[in-house]
């Protein structure tokens, strides 16, 4: 039997202050059974990988691969027309979730 405890982290916040007195970083992880309704944090229930989507931090597709278009199993991610990119005057190809798709992002 091994002494190694696994787990999967979603979130480290660091200087957390709100639960009491002191400083303290608070680690995250995924997979609470307890389903509470309550939670602040319903992201962590399922241990499954889930992705997360922001429109304002898409970087287009040429650059990151398409990383998002390969993770999404049910096609609810959709490529964009071209547009001009804020930094370099490049065209970049941006998406766009089709929520009523989507069986797994947050």
């Amino acid at each position: 039997m091994s002494d190694k405890i696994i787990g999967r982290i979603y979130d480290i916040q660091g200087y957390s202050v709100h639960d009491g007195p002191g400083i303290r970083t608070t680690v995250f992880t995924k997979g609470c059974p307890l389903k509470c309704l309550w939670c602040h944090s319903p992201e962590s229930q399922h241990y499954e990988y889930e992705l997360s989507f922001l429109p304002v931090k898409c970087v287009g597709i040429e650059k990151c691969g398409g990383l998002c278009l390969k993770a999404c199993p049910s096609g609810a991610i959709k490529v964009k027309e071209p547009e001009k990119s804020l930094a370099d005057d490049s065209m970049i190809s941006k998406v766009e979730i089709d929520r009523a798709l989507c069986q797994g992002c947050l």
